[in-house]
């Protein structure tokens, strides 16, 4: 079944997407539908599942109103009709959306299973006195979580080996 998605639907989808609204996008339409579509159309190649879960949201968004269905454009085009992005450019910011919202996920079931605030005893005064201190940390590790996950980068990058590495030169010259 993944074989006939990648070879076959989504190659359909994106020339049925770029055909029907050839001049519904914004800005420069010729060079922005070109980049969206190549992006869709590896982004379905290379990963195939995580292609469904933007299309779904596109095709519920396009049912509701907000994005531009697939099709000829309307007779009658207002202002609100013109500020609605079409499917295609929609489809694109998910395709670049959703890796990250997944992985930002990841990295907080992470922090969750690694810091275990179910597993603490609390009876000890220390904890008394450091729990309302656990809460800014929660959010700033939260943060740097969502942080991380935009740039793709490492929950910490300096802990493990990358310290090692950053340090390494200093005590090869002693």
């Amino acid at each position: 079944m993944i074989i006939l998605e990648k070879n076959i639907l989504f190659p359909l989808l994106v020339a049925n997407l770029m055909t029907t609204q050839a001049w519904t996008m914004p800005f420069w339409p010729i060079p922005l539908m070109a980049l969206c579509s190549f992006r869709i159309a590896r982004t379905g190649y290379a990963q195939p599942q995580m292609l469904c879960v933007p299309l779904s949201f596109t095709f519920l968004l396009s049912s509701v109103g907000l994005v531009t269905p697939a099709g000829p454009p309307p007779a009658s085009t207002s202002e609100q009709s013109a500020m609605v992005p079409p499917a295609l450019f929609t489809l694109f910011l998910l395709t670049m959306i959703w890796p990250k919202v997944q992985e930002f996920i990841l990295k907080i079931h992470f922090i969750a299973v690694y810091v275990a605030p179910w597993q603490i005893s609390w009876g000890s005064a220390f904890h008394a006195f450091a729990q309302p201190f656990s809460v800014p940390h929660s959010g700033f590790i939260c943060a740097q979580a969502a942080i991380s996950s935009i740039l793709s980068s490492p929950l910490n990058p300096l802990l493990g080996p990358v310290s090692k590495i950053l340090f390494y030169n200093q005590s090869s010259i002693n």
